[in-house]
């Protein structure tokens, strides 16, 4: 059965006070936070309307870790180590930002084991609640493991802090690669990691073409932990299709994938587009690694827009726009914008993307 990771706060996170939850003003990633990790079967979160303080789905199971992913975390009734677990009821939050959130409170054998959120808390916010007893069918309907500290285009969050500071450095979501990923060279297959500007890489459309730019960023486990959101999306060997990666392989977050689907052309009019990998989540064969101790993620931008198959998958190349160079740190962009000048006075003079793109919302109507 699948097994997937999420962020839940802890009791010392979150003050609740007269109809109200917000952050805690000292709140600390690492202290107020445990690690859930659930095994499920149905990729359906249950609850234990008819099954009190047990848990409805008997396949439903967890294990509770500290945040360094690997001690047992102990929620007061001893430790949660492949014990049901279940949600006893959600609260619909409504923030003075005008966010929603939902928050479902965890337990097991009646024991709180954290506070399961679909998207973060955000410092400073408050937030008005109603509290709900999961519903009579005890499922939570329409959200799925996949859908949790998902977020949305407009609530994710897409910045990076650093941990050491608490400072926002810029380098959020960016498009990115993986160095282990192999592509196509006319020297073989190499890992993305060993090439350099100058190199040429096979493309869908245009044959091989020379790396322009090339930008690598390495996130440690303190930064994941302070940026869970930036933790990679693995997809599993034939997730996409035969041997369609054929391999496991890892990407960023906002990476977007090649997908051609019949779906695609019912909902959006088009054989094929570009989705977020973050959107295409299942829960099974691809799902995001918050049990990652590290990443280096790279950029590689050509002279156009293009589509690279990597471990078999094909996905893009680095697209300039407001939105990606506004995460790009200082030192990047000035490289950058030596080799292409006229991104430092307009954006949009790179050119439009390959394909029609889609946001994470859309995306995840293709695996509903």
């Amino acid at each position: 059965m699948p097994t997937n990771s999420f962020y839940v706060y802890n009791t010392g996170a979150l003050n609740v006070s007269g109809g109200t939850i917000s952050l805690d003003p000292n709140f600390n990633a690492a202290d107020d936070r445990w690690i859930l990790e659930i095994t499920d079967d149905d990729n359906q979160l249950d609850g234990d309307f008819s099954n009190n303080e047990q848990g409805y789905d008997a396949n439903q199971t967890g294990v509770l870790y500290e945040t360094d992913g690997t001690t047992l975390a102990n929620p007061g009734g001893g430790p949660v180590n492949g014990d049901r677990v279940y949600a006893e009821n959600q609260l619909l939050l409504t923030g003075s930002d005008g966010s929603l959130i939902t928050i479902y409170v965890m337990e097991s054998g009646g024991t709180f084991v954290g506070y399961l959120p679909t998207a973060p808390l955000t410092p400073g916010v408050t937030y008005a609640y109603t509290s709900t007893n999961v519903i009579g069918n005890d499922e939570v309907a329409g959200t799925f493991w996949n859908f949790f500290y998902g977020g949305t285009d407009e609530t994710d969050p897409t910045t990076y802090v650093d941990p050491s500071t608490g400072e926002s450095n810029i380098i959020g979501a960016v498009v990115c690669f993986t160095p282990d990923a192999l592509v196509r060279t006319p020297d073989g297959m190499r890992p993305i990691g060993g090439l350099r500007r100058g190199d040429q890489v096979m493309t869908r459309d245009n044959g091989y073409q020379e790396i322009r730019w090339l930008h690598r960023r390495r996130l440690t486990q303190a930064d994941l932990r302070a940026n869970p959101h930036l933790a990679p999306i693995v997809i599993e060997r034939g997730a996409m299709g035969p041997d369609t990666p054929f391999c496991r392989t890892r990407v960023s977050p906002q990476h977007r994938i090649l997908v051609a689907s019949p779906m695609n052309e019912m909902l959006f009019g088009t054989e094929v587009t570009l989705a977020p990998a973050k959107g295409l989540i299942d829960g099974k064969r691809i799902w995001q690694d918050h049990r990652c101790r590290s990443v280096e993620y790279v950029h590689l931008l050509f002279d156009s827009h293009e589509i690279l198959e990597a471990d078999g998958l094909q996905s893009e190349s680095f697209h300039p726009g407001d939105w990606t160079m506004g995460h790009l740190p200082e030192e990047a962009l000035r490289e950058l914008f030596e080799i292409f000048p006229s991104l430092a006075r307009r954006h949009e003079s790179y050119g439009p993307a390959a394909y029609p793109a889609l946001s994470v919302r859309e995306a995840r109507l293709l695996v509903a």
